[in-house]
C-alpha cells in the first residue's frame, strides 16, 4: 500500500524500490506492484474507497469504545480489580 499512497512523479517506481527493497522487497516485485496498480486503477480506486467507507463506518460504531480519551484511567481500573 506504501507504494501506491506515495504521490507520483518521475521516480517514483525507483524511489520505493530503494526504499522497499531495504525492507526484503525485490526492485522487480515493486515494479509490478506500480505496474499493476496503472493497469487497474480505475477499479482499485473503487475498492479503495470502500475500504475508507468501512474504516471510517467501523471507527465510527466504536468511537467511545476505541478513544484514547480515558485511556489511562481504564487501565489503572484494569489493574486493580482484575
Amino acid at each position: 500500500m506504501a507504494v501506491i499512497e506515495v504521490d507520483s512523479c518521475d521516480s517514483l517506481g525507483e524511489r520505493c524500490a530503494w526504499r522497499l527493497s531495504d525492507r526484503g522487497n525485490a526492485c522487480h516485485d515493486v515494479y509490478q506492484v506500480v505496474g499493476y496498480y496503472l493497469k487497474h486503477s480505475a477499479e482499485l480506486a473503487g475498492y479503495f474507497e470502500g475500504r475508507e467507507r468501512e474504516e471510517r463506518e467501523l471507527l465510527d460504531a466504536h468511537q467511545d469504545e476505541w478513544s484514547p480519551k480515558g485511556l489511562r484511567a481504564r487501565l489503572l481500573a484494569r489493574r486493580k480489580n482484575p
